[in-house]
């Protein structure tokens, strides 16, 4: 502070090991206007939670007219907003998910996402 005194705070972080949590997904993202090149800061659409079992994953998402514009059956992959290497526009989108964690745990979500800029 401006009288020159210092401080120092210590808090101890338990991590533990195996913790399985069930699919989470955002409601919106704004992916990179430049494909390839992402800023870090949620550029890409996936769902959080897991970790996934990679033989029963199937994530997909679909325009307003139905179109299938991403799938994925690996839970590292997320959709970075385009299709067919154009930019999708602002607006929403509909997803699906079933997943299986390493528990065993069966999930099934839907819902939309949006794109954002």
């Amino acid at each position: 502070n401006t009288f020159m005194c210092t401080d120092t705070v210590t808090k101890k972080l338990v991590i533990k090991a195996g913790i399985v949590l069930p699919p989470k997904l955002p409601n919106a993202f704004s992916p990179s206007d430049d494909p390839g090149k992402s800023d870090g800061v949620n550029d890409i659409f996936y769902p959080l939670g897991g970790p996934f079992a990679k033989l029963a994953y199937e994530f997909k998402v679909y325009n307003i007219w139905g179109e299938l514009v991403f799938e994925s059956d690996d839970p590292e992959k997320g959709w970075d907003g385009y299709y067919k290497n154009k930019l999708q526009p602002v607006g929403s989108y509909i997803y699906t998910l079933k997943a299986k964690t390493t528990d065993g745990k069966e999930y099934v979500r839907t819902g939309d996402v949006s794109i954002i800029r």
